[in-house]
């Protein structure tokens, strides 16, 4: 096999060459869904014999969700996110299971914001779940001592086979969720595959 260098073009967009033989890059570069074909390649625009533009390549699984209904949360519970800002996998069900389904196996990273009025005393926490297991603690946040609208956060990388799938949910006991893309949300993205 040849090896791969990685060569500016002139519009300063580098790309992938398959240097010094005639060997396909459908046998040495993989996108998100496998093998490219020589078919696939010849008819790109963006692909000119050996060089991929790597600006013609996207991440198609990639989202951003939040919960746009007024809600009440348990200790803890699963946030129904019920309205999509986008999703271009069509990965995540807003309608029936308020999740994340991964498409491919891979390294996954997501981030997750809860937002809630709380009781005096109360704390916050956001959480992610894997396949109904704790899998993300975000740190617990307190009131300070009276009503108050208060934001938990959890974030991190998560490895995902096929079909797991991730949930967003929250600790605050009878505390009355805050709505809104800003405000209470899930976003999340395929890092790389595995």
């Amino acid at each position: 096999m040849s090896l791969i260098s990685f060569t500016p073009l002139s519009d300063g967009v580098t790309a992938v060459n398959a240097a010094a033989t005639n060997t396909p890059l459908s046998t040495i570069y993989n996108d998100y869904n496998g093998n490219i074909t020589d078919a696939n390649i010849a008819s790109n625009a963006a692909i000119a014999g050996s060089k991929v533009n790597l600006a013609s390549i996207s991440n198609p699984y990639k989202f951003s969700v939040y919960r746009n209904g007024a809600w009440t949360t348990g200790s803890p519970a699963k946030v129904a996110l019920d309205t999509k800002t986008f999703d271009t996998g069509t990965n995540f069900d807003v309608v029936t299971n308020n999740r994340f389904v991964a498409p491919i196996a891979g390294f996954y990273f997501f981030t997750g914001s809860v937002s809630m009025t709380l009781g005096d005393t109360s704390i916050i926490q956001a959480l992610l779940y894997k396949n109904g297991s704790l899998a993300k603690v975000g740190l617990a946040i307190g009131n300070g001592g009276g009503p108050t609208s208060v934001t938990g956060q959890v974030a991190g990388l998560i490895q995902l086979s096929a079909t797991d799938y991730i949930e967003l949910w929250a600790y605050g006991a009878g505390a009355t969720g805050l709505t809104g893309a800003t405000l209470t949300y899930l976003d999340g993205f395929l890092v790389s595959a595995t």
